[in-house]
């Protein structure tokens, strides 16, 4: 069974809310996305001139979860931009 996402869950029902609200929402949800993308990206150039990229590092597992982490979060902040501006 694949995860739920509440934030998904909350876009299938944003029409039964007041779309202002909505907005306020997903307006928070990509501030936070952008926060937590700027953390992961410095993290990563961290990881990156300490060679953590090399895939013959033994934390190189770290860095490629870390990378889909900051690509997870570029696509909630966009993501949620973008329905905040359709609302």
């Amino acid at each position: 069974m694949a995860p739920r996402s509440e934030v998904a869950l909350k876009a299938y029902a944003v029409n039964s809310a007041d779309p202002q609200r909505m907005a306020a929402v997903y307006r928070s949800l990509a501030e936070q996305a952008a926060a937590t993308l700027t953390a992961f990206e410095e993290e990563l150039d961290w990881m990156r001139a300490e060679g953590y990229d090399d895939t013959t590092h033994p934390k190189f597992g770290n860095y490629a979860v870390l990378r889909f982490g900051v690509e997870s979060q570029r696509v909630m902040r966009e993501w949620t931009s973008w329905l905040a501006s359709r609302l």
